[in-house]
């Protein structure tokens, strides 16, 4: 069964602060979507319920970090953070 993906008005307002074209950025965007939409465990697990998961290597684009949660039905995306190289 594919999770519902629900994004925070913080992950929101992250993204649009990281790039103001949102079409380059949606474009990473939804590989993270149709990954964690089969399966939210593809990530690492950070803090308690807190997971990260690192998008691709895109040209002209910032390699991102997306923070999130998820249950049985949902994925919740908290976060947007440029990519540092290590989930912390």
């Amino acid at each position: 069964m594919a999770h519902r993906i629900h994004e925070t008005a913080r992950f929101l307002r992250e993204f649009r602060d990281l790039e103001p074209n949102p079409n380059r950025l949606d474009k990473v965007l939804a590989g993270v979507h149709m990954i964690l939409c089969l399966d939210p465990t593809q990530g690492h697990q950070t803090h308690h319920e807190i997971w990260a998961i690192a998008t691709g290597v895109w040209p002209d684009i910032k390699a991102l970090t997306v923070y999130y949660s998820f249950d049985e039905t949902t994925v919740t995306l908290h976060s947007v953070r440029e990519a540092s190289g290590t989930y912390q």
